[in-house]
């Protein structure tokens, strides 16, 4: 790139909220993190992606974290 830097050495945090606030327009957080990760990947495939995937869940039931958590990761 311009500065020297690789794009497999960029690291972006893909952030998101818990889907269990209670405003409707919150609701579709999760679906609109996952689209972005996918497009991120396919304009630059080389760059790495982390999540805190506990905040997806953030304020379930514990049985609820681990089902949603899980398809998240999928």
């Amino acid at each position: 790139g311009n500065w020297g830097i690789q794009e497999s050495d960029i690291l972006i945090d893909c952030l998101t909220f818990t889907i269990c606030t209670g405003q409707e327009e919150s609701r579709k957080d999760g679906i609109a993190t996952i689209e972005a990760i996918r497009e991120l990947k396919k304009r630059h495939p080389d760059v790495q992606t982390t999540l805190g995937l506990s905040n997806i869940s953030f304020g379930l039931n514990p049985a609820a974290r681990v089902v949603l958590n899980s398809v998240f990761l999928d």
